[in-house]
């Protein structure tokens, strides 16, 4: 009984790792095209012609609540000032969420003209299907610390 656990143990751990990796290399492109088309494009798009309001309004209505129109404003305002102009975005993971209504991951760099900011982001379904941002951020709230909303 022992050997029978033990070859069990010895065959299942590493077959379910390769299971693991194989579904991540498929999921993983497919899940970044698919954020990128339905949400990324217009939102970078927006935010890189100074569109703030239409930006904005793919937030989920408690993210608008918490980071009102003229907070997400002056922050990209800043942001422009400090960096540059938003040139383009780059995902570099969009992870299925498990929990709730369909939804991501988001591990995405905003590139600026003169760096990039790398960011995360949370989306979710609206009622009508639409993806949302339900939350964002830069890791260690780098950009707290430096008196900015987020």
């Amino acid at each position: 009984m022992k050997e029978l656990i033990g070859m069990i143990i010895a065959i299942g751990f590493p077959l379910c790792g390769v299971a693991a990796i194989i579904y991540l290399a498929i999921t993983g492109p497919r899940n970044r095209k698919q954020v990128d088309v339905e949400f990324f494009s217009a939102y970078v798009g927006a935010l890189s012609q100074g569109k703030y309001a239409e930006a904005w309004s793919h937030y989920d209505a408690d993210l608008q609540a918490q980071k009102p129109l003229p907070a997400f404003t002056a922050h990209y305002q800043n942001l422009v000032k400090a960096h540059g102009p938003l040139k383009s975005h780059a995902i570099y993971s969009a992870r299925s969420t498990f929990a709730g209504p369909e939804g991501f991951t988001v591990d995405i760099t905003l590139q600026f003209e003169q760096t990039g900011i790398h960011a995360n982001y949370e989306l979710v379904r609206d009622a009508s299907g639409t993806l949302r941002v339900h939350n964002s951020g830069s890791r260690h709230g780098l950009y707290r610390r430096q008196g900015l909303p987020w």
